[in-house]
């Protein structure tokens, strides 16, 4: 059983989808299993999926009807195998260390929950109130 689950709802990525789900593969934690969920997609999403889910042992594809980013990753919940179970936005991107972090604040802290930050990427599509948010 991985340590990390990494969910990833997808639903008309096709752009992102590849470069999103290579920032999991790249983690330097490498006790994970990474859930993509296919939400119904309309456009090439779920073809990228399968090419992905070919090359790497470590990717499940979970296909369901259109139902949201919340059913989406609630299907994700349920496939998931890992002790923690981590969420990436599918045009998001994974810093190379996080599931590493992640796994570390757990065991250091105890926590039922970890919540962390993100900066815009490319850094110039930023701005001030995103950057704060963040």
């Amino acid at each position: 059983m991985p340590r990390v689950s990494v969910v990833i709802p997808v639903y008309n990525v096709e752009s992102y989808l590849a470069l999103s789900v290579e920032s999991v593969r790249r983690q330097t934690f490498d006790d994970l299993e990474i859930i993509c969920v296919n939400d119904g997609s309309t456009d090439t999403s779920r073809e990228v999926l399968a090419l992905l889910e070919s090359v790497d042992g470590r990717i499940v594809v979970v296909d369901k009807p259109n139902g949201g980013l919340s059913s989406a990753r609630n299907a994700g919940i349920e496939r998931a195998t890992g002790d923690i179970v981590c969420f990436l936005d599918s045009d998001d991107l994974l810093e190379e260390n996080a599931c590493e972090v992640i796994a570390e604040a757990f065991a250091r802290t105890g926590a039922d929950v970890v919540t962390y930050g993100a900066t815009p990427y490319p850094e110039f599509r930023g701005y001030w109130w995103l950057n704060h948010i963040l």
